[in-house]
């Protein structure tokens, strides 16, 4: 943070664009690869740790691991991808409605709705 409050003006801004730009060509290439993804979560997947998991083809959890999406308790938009990979997803409404309302959900709880 020191470092950022040091920068010159508007090197922050571009430096936060340019790291934007590889997380979101991370998560296209995870989430468009021609091989099998699998994301093997054994602790918190939160906030760009969802959407690279949201990513990949299959989630694979542990019973201690837990998924939310905490940007959105910050008043921001998943960074990662997450919502396109949320529309992607086949599935469960109950996926949908724990992404857009913060809510953290324990393994279980992830493999009732579908997530895991």
């Amino acid at each position: 943070m020191r470092e950022r409050l040091e920068a010159p003006s508007g090197q922050v801004a571009i430096e936060g664009w340019r790291r934007q730009r590889r997380i979101g060509l991370l998560t296209a290439t995870l989430h468009s690869l021609d091989q099998i993804t699998i994301a093997a979560v054994n602790g918190h997947a939160v906030g760009l740790g969802l959407d690279l998991a949201l990513a990949c083809d299959f989630i694979v959890a542990a019973p201690e691991a837990t998924f939310a999406a905490s940007f959105v308790n910050r008043a921001l938009v998943p960074d990662g991808g997450g919502m396109y990979s949320l529309r992607a997803e086949s599935g469960s409404s109950g996926l949908r409605i724990s992404f857009f309302r913060a809510v953290s959900l324990i393994s279980e709880e992830a493999m009732a709705i579908g997530l895991v």
